[in-house]
């Protein structure tokens, strides 16, 4: 929605309840002028042109918001984080001395899967490559020597920085 949009039905709708609200105190005590600004109106020409200039307004900001596309800026913004969730990654990957041949090699195709489920939306494939990828990061890191809450830690702050479906 536009970020107009909901200023100009909020105008409408302040400029609709003034009207109605004009009307029905000074038609209860039958006041025939209505002083607005240091000008005096009649009270039915002032009541029909704040309640029509309020319904224009809101008609307006359903005109805007019905024919009128938005797309915000922020979409390109969304594709900078998955690449530097990806560095980061891989960063996290290089800290963990993660070295052998295997491992580098099957990390590389991970992350070519794992870039195609996410933008593809298939959420099953990515959680399948999530669950295989802390299986094998978990018998590497065992291999090193980590165990228990220490092994844990490790592996959760690596997948920590895999990018996200939306992040």
């Amino acid at each position: 929605m536009h970020s107009i949009v909901p200023i100009i039905m909020l105008l409408g709708g302040i400029a609709f309840f003034t009207g109605v609200f004009v009307l029905a105190r000074f038609g209860m005590q039958q006041i025939k002028q209505v002083k607005f600004f240091g000008k005096e109106y009649k009270l039915g020409r002032f009541t029909a042109a704040t309640v029509g200039s309020g319904i224009l307004l809101i008609l307006l900001s359903i005109i805007i918001h019905k024919s009128i596309p938005y797309t915000p800026e922020t979409s390109a913004q969304q594709n900078l984080p998955a690449q530097n969730a990806r560095s980061d990654f891989e960063q996290e990957l290089a800290l963990s001395d993660i070295t052998s041949d295997a491992m580098v090699s099957y990390v590389k195709n991970f992350q070519q899967e794992y870039r195609t489920a996410l933008e593809e939306g298939n959420e099953t494939t990515v959680e399948l490559l999530r669950l295989e990828l802390q299986f094998r990061l978990r018998t590497e890191l065992e291999n090193q020597g980590l165990e228990g809450s220490q092994l844990e830690q490790e592996i959760n702050r690596i997948m920590a920085r895999l990018p996200q479906k939306g992040k």
